[in-house]
């Protein structure tokens, strides 16, 4: 089922937009579309672009997870809530969201949970969240995407200004328009943004979650009253086991 497009006019452009980027060649990925060999895999972002989401680009517009028989497309929602909302409506495999609003979900008894961070860096981070369900039921398509995904983060750090140049073309709203020397020294400050989400916590896989992020945050919120449920006495928000290497 399609995902809606979102209401709000700049969500609607960036939807468009993705649409745009993703959707070039359309006769291409229309015979894409009709081969029973490969599945649709659709990922909800919110509407506020990050440099996150240059690896998520990387896999759509390269189709480094059409191997593995996924076909990845990316749409916008028009925040990150609605992202969650849309993917716990069954709108969508997978979607984009921070840390807080995982663990906001799943105080309110929706079952979801956190399969890979996009960037390892800070607290509340961008993270890939799938229903649990879908997590139980369809745990080899997760591991063939994030598989794609390890494979997309090489190429954005081996590129970072590439992955910039993609990502603003996807996400114009991140570069000014004018003058092209303010929006070439933004472009290259987005480059580092990249290169920077793109690298991994030192040690560990592409995707990884910090157990004690997960655990400081939750305990912050917990006690700003923002979560109703003691999280201690909730099961994790979040699983490494389909990051390539894990759980197996």
């Amino acid at each position: 089922m399609p995902i809606p497009a979102p209401r709000q006019p700049a969500a609607r452009a960036v939807a468009l937009a993705l649409c745009a980027l993703l959707c070039a060649g359309c006769g291409v990925r229309a015979e894409r579309l009709r081969s029973p060999a490969l599945t649709r895999f659709p990922i909800i972002l919110p509407a506020a672009p990050g440099a996150s989401e240059a690896v998520l680009l990387y896999v759509a517009d390269k189709h480094l997870a059409d191997q593995s028989g996924l076909l990845v497309t990316l749409r916008a929602a028009s925040s990150g809530a609605q992202a969650l909302g849309e993917l716990t409506a069954g709108h969508a495999k997978m979607a984009l969201a921070s840390q807080s609003e995982v663990l906001a979900l799943r105080d309110r008894g929706t079952a979801v949970v956190a399969v890979a961070a996009l960037d390892q860096r800070g607290s509340d981070a961008p993270v890939l969240v799938v229903r649990l369900r879908e997590a139980e039921r369809d745990g080899e398509d997760i591991r063939a995407f994030l598989q794609a995904l390890v494979r997309a983060d090489a190429q954005v750090r081996g590129d970072p200004a590439a992955a910039a140049a993609l990502l603003a073309q996807a996400r114009p709203q991140l570069l000014p328009l004018r003058p092209a020397a303010a929006r070439a020294r933004a472009q290259a400050r987005l480059a580092a943004e990249i290169a920077g989400a793109a690298t991994p916590a030192s040690g560990e896989p592409y995707g990884y979650q910090d157990p004690a992020s997960w655990s400081s945050l939750a305990q912050a919120m917990f006690d700003r009253g923002q979560l109703h449920t003691d999280p201690t006495t909730l099961a994790p928000p979040y699983t490494d086991e389909y990051l390539p290497g894990q759980g197996i």
